[in-house]
């Protein structure tokens, strides 16, 4: 048995599975670094490798600073693998995209049609610059 399959007494079930892109690969590094545990796969679960309840509060305090993003203690703790913590992390993301854009359309419907030409024209002007630079 090696050091991956028992970990503080606690067997795992499920086979080591690497992080598939850069969001699971930042919150791997996350746990690894609190848990002091190398190769953590994507589908071990946080408390089954020996996370508690002040781990998993540190945890998602990096996770809020790694991504911007707001998690709940109560969401992290129905989605305790890195997979299923990925899933939120992309969709809360989404999320802040989409409620950033509707703020920005809000702003540009209640531009009159001058300040819109003035808009443009000011953005014209700062990628015709960039393009030179």
């Amino acid at each position: 048995m090696d050091a991956r399959t028992l970990y503080r007494g606690r067997e795992l079930t499920t086979d080591y599975e690497a992080p598939r892109d850069n969001t699971e690969q930042a919150i791997a590094d996350i746990w690894q670094a609190l848990l002091c545990i190398d190769s953590i796969g994507i589908h071990d679960d946080f408390f089954a490798l020996g996370g508690l309840s002040l781990l998993a509060t540190q945890l998602i305090s990096r996770i809020r600073d790694t991504f911007q993003i707001e998690l709940s203690v109560r969401k992290f703790f129905e989605a305790p693998t890195i997979a299923s913590l990925a899933e939120l992390v992309h969709e809360s993301i989404a999320q802040r995209d989409r409620e950033k854009l509707e703020r920005v359309l809000e702003e540009i419907e209640l531009l009159s049609k001058t300040e819109v030409d003035a808009s443009l024209a000011s953005y014209s002007t700062q990628l015709a610059q960039q393009d030179t630079n």
